[in-house]
């Protein structure tokens, strides 16, 4: 039986040019408990389900290795190159080091702190 983890905090970047499809793809992650969701013209065409903390699975390895290259090959037409999606996957968890943009703005991963962006 897996278990559902309860989601503390919602991380949520869209990369978009149509709203609309911003707006579904934010439907289809809430709706899969976290993840990736490729949406094009109203179209979902591929999703990653990540429910513990919209970051990991609760999956084997073996599987979600399967689900991560599924994904990265059925979402290539909107990448310039493949293996994008980790990349976004990580981009603003704050405890990384060096500066992250988060929702709270620039932090220092390192040290923990807000950056000033106004002296």
């Amino acid at each position: 039986m897996r278990r559902r983890f309860p989601t503390i905090a919602i991380i949520f970047w869209s990369f978009h040019r149509d709203p609309d499809d911003a707006l579904l793809a934010s439907e289809v992650v809430e709706r899969i408990g976290g993840g990736f969701a490729a949406v094009v013209h109203g179209t979902v065409l591929c999703t990653l389900p990540l429910p513990v903390g919209g970051l990991m699975s609760d999956t084997s390895v073996q599987e979600i290795v399967k689900l991560i290259k599924d994904f990265e090959q059925e979402s290539a037409v909107l990448f310039s190159k493949s293996g994008n999606i980790l990349r976004f996957a990580t981009c603003a968890l704050p405890v990384l080091p060096g500066f992250v943009v988060t929702d709270q703005g620039i932090i220092d991963g390192a040290g923990q702190k807000n950056v000033p962006l106004y002296r």
